[in-house]
This record gives structure tokens, C-alpha cells and sequence, in this order.
């Protein structure tokens, strides 16, 4: 793939961090684009979903209380309730 052709993705894997690539630019600034951070969200929960075939996502709440630069990121998640029916499912940038 030549330097011109587009990437096939928004961030390069190194080792447990996320690199952004020059796509996930937002429109203000050197900073990233809310959707970006919303789709590591929906990846990382997608993860600890996957463990538990009867169990799909119905709801993602995202809570951004300020603009990332274009920085290595660490996605973590925790499951905080687990039943039966429902799982509650914290992920952090």
C-alpha cells in the first residue's frame, strides 16, 4: 500500500495501546473525533458482550467531559452488574 492510498483502519494496535492515525481528526482542532472515541466504547463493550451468547447490547451511554488530542489511548472496561438479565458494563479511555 503506497503513503497516498487510505488506511484500512482509524487506529494502529501497539502492544495494549491504540495509536490514532491522521482519520480520526474532529473538525476543531487537533483533536479527536467523538464517534472515534464512541467506537472504541462499542468495541471494548462488544468484548466483555461476547462472553455471554443469551446477552446483546441494547443501550450506550457516553459520557465525554473533554476533547482528546490525537494521543495513544488505553481502552479498559469492567463489568459493574451481572445478572441473569442484565450486565452494566463501564469502559474507560
Amino acid at each position: 500500500m503506497s503513503s497516498s492510498e487510505p488506511r484500512p483502519y482509524f487506529f494502529r494496535p501497539e502492544g495494549d495501546t491504540l495509536v490514532p492515525e491522521p482519520a480520526t481528526r474532529g473538525p476543531w482542532g487537533e483533536t479527536m473525533h467523538g464517534r472515534m472515541l464512541g467506537g472504541l466504547v462499542a468495541r471494548e463493550a462488544q468484548k466483555v458482550m461476547d462472553s455471554d451468547a443469551d446477552l446483546f447490547c441494547s443501550r450506550l451511554t457516553i459520557d465525554m467531559f473533554r476533547s482528546i488530542g490525537l494521543i495513544p489511548l488505553t481502552v479498559t472496561s469492567r463489568s459493574i452488574r451481572e445478572g441473569r438479565r442484565i450486565r452494566v458494563v463501564e469502559v474507560s479511555i
